[in-house]
């Protein structure tokens, strides 16, 4: 049988391909119905639901027919046990046009009733206008209100409502301790927890350099843990498998992360702008300080 990873990388080659040919029926195919879009072309607040998603294609199909490619360029997949996410880049445009330039496009699954559909898909191009000290920093600003608005627009669902107050940018900063709790490494670069459409998810992204290794992690957090009676955590990096761990409550105030071999203790109100971890790894069935952390809001 195919692993979960085969069975989406088959799934969005179909989907690419019925796109290409224009069959509206294949593009359909194994999408939710409550499926959220953020494509190029407005609306500028995405489209949703499975009616909107297929009155998007007729106009594209058009367009595309004068000759025009959709094809996968490079594909990869991460899957954990019922959550996904895919990301590629595609050729797409007259080939005359195209150049080096890439649809970047993004999906989010999950797995229901033992079949994978995509619930989220997300198509950008690269903004290629010149860089200017003025543009960074009027880029910056719009990002601010990105995160800003991620943080109040979306109502979560009710069990989900102990951890608002993580969402939002946060700069990192930390060391990694030896087994005598000396530095022997620095931490720095950013967290990013944002609500997925629904609030039923909280979407983390880290990117942040150890020593001197360049580390990004994608993370998914919300689904309840019937063990822990907390939130599962899945998380995508590097590595072929998926991570995972559970996130429970301790006390008020206090949040226990547990994985393989590994758990940390999280201030998410620690202080008034930043949060803070201790991560402790199991050596010989003792708990050794790993990883001290702090994150400052951005």
């Amino acid at each position: 049988m195919p692993t979960d990873e085969q069975q989406i990388r088959t799934l969005v080659e179909r989907w690419a391909n019925a796109v290409h040919e224009g069959d509206l029926t294949g593009v359909l195919t194994d999408h939710a119905d409550d499926i959220v879009m953020f494509d190029v072309p407005p609306p500028q607040q995405g489209v949703r639901g499975l009616d909107a998603y297929k009155r998007t294609w007729p106009d594209f199909f058009e367009w595309q027919a004068q000759g025009a490619v959709f094809e996968i360029v490079e594909l990869d997949v991460h899957a954990g046990n019922d959550v996904a996410y895919a990301h590629a880049l595609l050729r797409c445009g007259m080939p005359a046009d195209i150049g080096d330039q890439r649809l970047r496009l993004t999906l989010g699954l999950k797995k229901q009733d033992g079949r994978w559909t995509v619930t989220h898909e997300h198509h950008s191009f690269p903004d290629e206008t010149p860089d200017t000290a003025g543009d960074e920093h009027a880029l910056r600003a719009i990002h601010a209100g990105w995160f800003a608005d991620a943080a109040t627009a979306v109502q979560p669902v009710e069990h989900l409502g102990p951890l608002a107050p993580i969402i939002g940018r946060w700069r990192t900063s930390g060391s990694v301790l030896d087994e005598k709790g000396g530095v022997i490494m620095t931490i720095a670069g950013t967290d990013t927890y944002t609500w997925l459409p629904g609030g039923h998810w909280i979407v983390h992204e880290a990117a942040v350099t150890i020593g001197e290794q360049r580390r990004q992690t994608l993370e998914l957090i919300g689904g309840r843990d019937e063990r822990s009676g907390g939130w599962q955590m899945h998380a995508f990096d590097t590595d072929d498998s998926p991570g995972f761990m559970r996130l429970s409550i301790v006390e008020p105030g206090l949040l226990l992360l547990e994985g393989d071999g590994v758990r940390s203790w999280f201030r998410p109100q620690a202080g008034p702008t930043y949060m803070t971890t201790l991560w402790e790894r199991e050596i010989e069935q003792t708990w050794i300080a790993w990883m001290d952390m702090r994150f400052d809001h951005d």
